[in-house]
């Protein structure tokens, strides 16, 4: 089936094609499930076992590190040569205590906010055991406790400090997507732009809905009509994030956002909404 065929089915209610999407994501793996020792909340989950086990820090500041070639002979070799491979440092990262406690944020936040994420089977059993416990005589919630609002953070610095650095190499520890062909789903573990110049809330929204396609291979932008107001598009982003189960959204460069308080636009609003109402979590 095509693109552009699941696309029509989707506009005609084809209830084939929103139950078993085409995965078309070249950076998606396939999904694997963890079954080993986890936290209690976090077995019995594909959002999360799909994630893989806890890893220890002594592993995690092993896979942050990139180091570069090095030979002693080098250091014979002519002028010219070596001026070439000093670039080799601009690719050198030797982690600190602060990238692993950035690692192991987000790790944190994203699993954290799938505990209260369930993937739907369609026969919703759950729900109808503790409705037939309350007719039954035992009172019992039918729909299980969900935090307030989501995870949020900020990691603040100087410029240049290497913020983006450890920020990106924390996120490569994780999967950008994971195709569920269990589910029929494609979970956006996580996603993440830089906050436009203009620090418009619309321009912000574009840039992620064109993520979310440059990631799945939709037309989510596309499907927006030319006309379409900034509810359009909130209601769209709001629309797409939960429906692939997005773990995270990190909004980088945010010194650029300092022109929105300028104008009173509200793209803080929209990201304090995002956390509180949608219950996606976000760092910048």
């Amino acid at each position: 089936m095509s693109a552009t065929t699941l696309r029509k089915k989707e506009r005609t209610g084809g209830t084939l094609a929103r139950q078993a999407p085409v995965r078309q994501c070249e950076q998606a793996v396939e999904a694997q499930y963890y079954q080993g020792d986890l936290p209690q909340e976090y077995t019995d989950n594909p959002l999360i076992s799909a994630l893989g086990p806890l890893w220890d820090s002594k592993s995690i500041m092993r896979a942050l590190s990139v180091p570069v070639a090095y030979s002693e002979a080098e250091r014979s070799r002519s002028e010219e040569f070596r001026l070439n491979i000093i670039g080799r440092l601009s690719r050198l990262v030797v982690p600190l205590p602060a990238h692993l406690e950035i690692a192991n944020i987000v790790q944190m936040i994203v699993r954290q906010h799938y505990v209260d994420q369930r993937v739907s089977d369609g026969s919703a059993q759950e729900f109808f055991k503790r409705y037939k416990c309350a007719q039954d005589g035992k009172l019992v919630p039918i729909y299980p406790h969900k935090r307030s609002h989501a995870y949020c953070a900020g990691i603040f610095g100087l410029s240049g400090s290497g913020k983006t650095t450890a920020l990106e190499a924390a996120l490569r520890l994780l999967p950008k997507v994971i195709h569920h062909s269990r589910y029929g789903i494609n979970q956006v573990v996580w996603i993440k732009i830089d906050c436009p110049p203009s620090a418009s809330l619309k321009d912000t929204i574009k840039l992620l809905l064109l993520t979310y396609d440059d990631l799945l291979g939709t037309d989510y932008l596309r499907e927006l009509a030319t006309r379409a107001t900034l509810a359009d598009y909130a209601n769209k982003l709001h629309s797409v994030a939960q429906r692939h189960y997005t773990g995270l959204i990190v909004l980088d460069e945010l010194q650029n956002a300092l022109h929105a308080v300028a104008r009173n636009d509200p793209l803080f609003e929209f990201f304090v909404n995002l956390t509180n109402v949608v219950g996606i979590p976000v760092i910048v």
